[in-house]
């Protein structure tokens, strides 16, 4: 089962139906996969047991079953079957994929695979002669054969059997010492046993049966797992093999198809998922319903559509709304609805956070996400003034503009009473300068004095977690959903191929994206008109600030009664006067 194991894990299917015997040969077969299943991340989603005695309708009945399931990989743990009972009973049931099955159907037919003669034949044939090379060596080594009466047994009460006249092989341990220390090639390979006695598996062939041929197309072995080199072969080079670098040779698949199925599909029960929206009161931009019309849009539901349109398989879904639309709904609750399979996923702007992670799976994050997808660029070239990207010319050019007005206000401020400010020309400039410049980056060495200087330098901020959210938005899904590792791969996909930016510049770039722009900024930058209203909140305490401390000093008082007195002398130099006042 160990094998088993490793060629469900090489192709990636997570969720297997398991249909076997109900005996104690399936059952224990079964669970031994279930184990090794389970090493590898994946299970057996369902176990459908048929009868001992079964036929073909049991297994039309059980197929149909399957129907309603999502997985599509078959793991069939049956005892050997001459009649061809699975083909012809899979053909019957008009199975979706019934090319495979009308090829063995054929090929029975053709005797290509109809023997009556099966593995276990093989084994029994080759243990029989381990049995001979053992006794012919006890024989050689040790010449006679004795027998004796064996204490230890006695006759059955109320029975024929007379157990105390049986006698016992006198040499059965040495003959057991014997056998396990056996090596030969037989018909099933290498017969070798290890330290417990137990058979150790040369390996399996992997075969593929596919237009009316049976075609290998590599190798299994517990030393060397998927490969396509023969394990004797790996292991007389010594080529270091991990399991990592499991290889097999391609795959006809049934339809003729050499893409790896992907083994999971919406279960057959024509009910469209039920996709759980938030129906919001505020930034509708993220996501909103349209009028009460069950219609939703918004960037997280392009975001889902263009996903699902990646998806290798056809899912069926409809948006439900969930909240009063006048104020925001919980998003716990929403989710919790999720787990508790009153929707089947969510899809809005849900951050991933721990508790929620406890009880749906999450897909990759579409917004604000860690992680980084590496792809070729036409142009590998970059500038050496790459720095300066993430803000437009304009917005560095009134950056550089606020830090001389503040740098000027703040000496106006701070002159009159604060020593720092005090000292010759040059050294007023440098220290008016490098204050303003320093406020962005660090505490500076000059305090201010003066209550509105104090006002004018608030200028900490801190970044408490990403844009729009602290550790991203995902779509939510049941536990276990294979859902969610296709969306994921979707998403990746869509930042990838750049459709991800498209969709974040439609919903959120208002300013930048704009046709009739003759110069369109970089998505990623900040441009000025982002910053207007910080900017004029700040200028126009700066402005405050500043008009008080003239007319605190007297210099609007002066320059007023100056121009009233010139005015008055002389109405036609008024704009003289001022000038000379000035």
């Amino acid at each position: 089962m160990a094998a088993m194991a490793d060629l469900i894990d090489f192709y990636g299917w997570k969720e297997v139906i398991a249909i076997f015997v109900d005996d104690d040969y399936g059952r224990n077969g079964i669970s031994a996969l279930d184990d090794e299943l389970t090493k590898k991340m994946s299970k057996i989603s369902y176990k459908l047991p048929l009868p001992p005695q079964f036929d073909l309708s049991d297994i039309a009945d059980m197929l149909n079953k399957t129907k309603l399931f999502g997985p599509r990989v078959y793991v069939l743990h049956l005892n050997p079957d001459p009649g061809g009972s699975w083909a012809s009973s899979t053909y019957a049931t008009n199975h979706p994929k019934k090319g495979l099955c009308v090829s063995v159907e054929k090929m029975q037919q053709n005797g290509l695979v109809h023997s009556e003669l099966n593995a276990y034949g093989l084994y029994a044939y080759d243990t029989v002669w381990a049995v001979a090379h053992s006794i012919d060596k006890f024989l050689n080594e040790h010449g006679n054969i004795t027998f004796s009466v064996n204490d230890k047994l006695h006759d059955m009460e109320a029975s024929e059997m007379q157990l105390g006249k049986l006698r016992v092989f006198d040499g059965g341990k040495l003959l057991l010492k014997i056998l396990s220390q056996i090596n030969f090639t037989g018909l099933t390979g290498r017969v070798h046993f290890n330290a417990d006695k137990n058979l150790v598996c040369g390996g399996y062939d992997v075969i593929n049966i596919a237009q009316m041929a049976i075609r290998r197309v590599g190798y299994w072995s517990n030393n060397s797992g998927l490969s396509v080199l023969p394990p004797e072969t790996l292991k007389a080079e010594q080529i270091s093999y991990s399991h990592l670098d499991q290889k097999l040779e391609n795959v006809i698949w049934p339809g003729r198809k050499t893409e790896k199925p992907r083994g999971w599909e919406l279960a057959n029960d024509e009910r469209p998922l039920r996709i759980g929206v938030p129906k919001t009161a505020s930034f509708i931009e993220f996501v909103t319903e349209l009028n009460n019309s069950h219609n939703v849009q918004g960037y997280c539901i392009d975001v889902f559509i263009e996903a699902q349109k990646l998806v290798p398989y056809d899912v069926p879904y409809r948006f439900e709304p969930f909240g009063d639309g006048r104020s925001n709904p919980s998003y716990d609750e929403l989710v919790r609805m999720v787990s508790d399979n009153v929707f089947d996923a969510a899809v809005g702007d849900i951050a991933i956070v721990t508790n929620r992670t406890k009880i749906v799976d999450f897909t990759q994050p579409y917004a604000a996400t860690g992680l980084v997808i590496v792809a070729p660029i036409s142009n590998s070239k970059s500038s050496a003034w790459v720095f300066l990207k993430p803000f437009t010319v304009e917005l560095w050019c009134v950056t550089a503009a606020s830090f001389v007005i503040i740098a000027i206000v703040i000496w106006i401020l701070e002159h009159h009473v604060n020593d720092a400010f005090r000292g010759p020309p040059r050294r007023q400039l440098t220290t008016m300068f490098l204050f303003s410049f320093s406020t962005l980056f660090k505490t500076n060495q000059e305090d201010t004095v003066s209550a509105l200087g104090r006002m004018v330098m608030v200028t900490d901020f801190g970044i408490i977690g990403q844009p729009f959210t602290k550790n991203g938005w995902g779509f939510a899904f049941q536990r276990d959903s294979p859902l969610a590792i296709d969306v994921s791969t979707a998403i990746l996909k869509l930042a990838k191929n750049g459709k991800l930016r498209q969709i974040r510049e439609k919903w959120f770039c208002k300013t930048g994206c704009a046709a009739d722009r003759r110069r369109v900024p970089e998505p990623d930058q900040l441009h000025l008109s982002s910053f207007w209203g910080y900017l004029d909140l700040c200028y126009m305490v700066i402005d405050i600030d500043f008009h008080y401390i003239l007319i605190s000093l007297g210099f609007w008082s002066d320059v007023l009664i100056s121009i009233l007195r010139n005015a008055w002398q002389h109405p036609g130099m008024l704009s003289v006067l001022v000038t000379k006042e000035s």
